[in-house]
């Protein structure tokens, strides 16, 4: 199942099968897209830290 998110970037994040994720931005005025390439444990990694990233980005304290 791939997941694409509004127009903000247009953003693309898929699976290819074989133990990776591909996460793919075009930004919204046009431009280069861009690709990254993560294991299964890399995105795992990322979704464990989900509180303290969204915490980061907002500028706030880590809540942990």
């Amino acid at each position: 199942m791939s997941v694409y998110f509004p127009l903000e970037a247009k953003t693309s994040v898929v699976g290819d099968g074989e133990g990776f994720i591909a996460i793919t931005q075009t930004p919204p005025k046009g431009g280069d897209e861009v690709v990254v390439w993560l294991s299964v444990h890399q995105f795992q990694e990322i979704w464990n830290h989900e509180k303290r990233l969204i915490a980061e980005a907002y500028g706030e304290e880590d809540p942990t």
